[in-house]
């Protein structure tokens, strides 16, 4: 966490879900918490192929397996942990209590130009793995222009292609009871993606929205 010695309170803090395919992991920056959900069961193929996990039907299907249900209580329960650690602060690890968050200073501009330089003298000589291995998607999510201007808490969720399993639990631990000092934001980052047209569906659909339930951003007919 970062200081200034200006004494404003610090913004509402934010509970960040991210529901992503498991190529190309979350990177900018990692997530404090993250979930492989991919052991968790499937839904049969003539329901995936007509939903996502935006639909209430494939939902509903998800939350009539234990193992789906019973990874959502551990993650709650993570996240819940978290949360308090921030709030109440852990000097033990060097966290001071959310009270005392300020925003970081920003990086000045010839910071950053060096910094986008090394970047990319890195992808031009760097080898690649298996988590580098993109398959057509991308590492880079639009999770709004105040994510670094306030207290975050990051979480990545992420089964095979990032359009079922992991949007379904990311809406469902979205819809948990969680203290309504913080604001709850979910981003399907590949939901869109190679995605099947489903006849199931409310008929459009939003890349990201916010805890009230707004959407915003990129949208698509289904």
């Amino acid at each position: 966490m970062n200081y200034s010695e200006d004494d404003s309170p610090p913004p509402r803090p934010l509970l960040l879900i991210i529901s992503h395919a498991r190529v190309n992991p979350l990177r900018k920056p990692p997530p404090d918490l993250k979930f492989d959900i991919r052991a968790v069961h499937n839904p049969p193929k003539q329901i995936r192929d007509k939903y996502t996990g935006l639909d209430k039907r494939l939902r509903e299907h998800m939350l009539s397996h234990g193992d789906f249900v019973s990874l959502l209580d551990r993650a709650e329960a993570d996240i819940r942990s978290l949360i308090k650690t921030m709030t109440d602060g852990d000097p033990a690890r060097g966290i001071p209590p959310l009270k005392e968050w300020k925003p970081p200073r920003r990086t000045p501009s010839w910071a950053r130009r060096k910094r986008g330089e090394e970047s990319e003298d890195e992808a031009r000589g760097g080898g690649e793995s298996e988590d580098d291995d993109d398959s057509g998607y991308e590492d880079e999510v639009d999770l709004g222009e105040d994510v670094e201007e306030r207290p975050v808490i990051k979480v990545g969720v992420f089964c095979v292609r990032g359009r079922h399993r992991s949007v379904a639990f990311a809406e469902e631990l979205s819809g948990r009871q969680w203290p309504k000092e913080w604001e709850v934001r979910v981003v399907h980052r590949d939901l869109g993606k190679g995605r099947k047209e489903s006849n199931g569906g409310a008929g459009r659909r939003f890349s990201r929205r916010d805890s009230a339930g707004r959407g915003f951003l990129e949208e698509e007919d289904d």
